[in-house]
C-alpha cells in the first residue's frame, strides 16, 4: 500500500537511501500496480527498489534508479532476483531533482 503515498519514498531520498526493499501483500483488483508505482518511485527518485509481491502477482525483482528492472524471477515465481546495486546518492538525476525541489520549498 505504501507506493500510493509518494512522499513516503521523496522521503526515502531526502534521508539518502540508496534502496527500499518494498514488499507486499498486493491489490487483487490489480495485482501489477504495486509493481509499477515501485518503478515509477524508483526512476522519481533515483532509489533502488527491491519489490516482493503475492504468489501469482507480478514477478518479484530489483529495479533501479532509472525505473528499469535490473534483475527479476520468472514468471512462474521462482527464482531468485540478483544484481550488482551502487549508491545513487551521487547520481546526476538525483543531484539535479534535489535543487529542482529545493526551489519548490522555498
Amino acid at each position: 500500500m505504501e507506493t500510493h503515498y509518494p512522499e513516503l519514498f521523496s522521503a526515502y531520498e531526502e534521508q539518502d537511501v540508496d534502496c527500499v526493499l518494498f514488499s507486499t501483500h498486493g491489490n487483487a483488483e490489480s495485482p501489477g500496480i504495486f509493481a509499477v508505482e515501485a518503478a515509477g518511485h524508483a526512476a522519481a527518485n533515483s532509489l533502488w527498489v527491491s519489490y516482493a509481491g503475492p504468489a501469482g502477482g507480478p514477478p518479484a525483482g530489483l529495479v533501479d534508479p532509472d525505473g528499469t528492472w535490473a534483475a527479476r524471477c520468472t514468471a512462474d515465481g521462482a527464482g531468485l532476483a540478483v544484481a550488482e546495486v551502487s549508491s545513487s546518492t551521487g547520481s546526476p538525476a538525483r543531484v539535479w531533482r534535489r535543487t529542482a525541489r529545493s526551489s519548490l520549498r522555498d
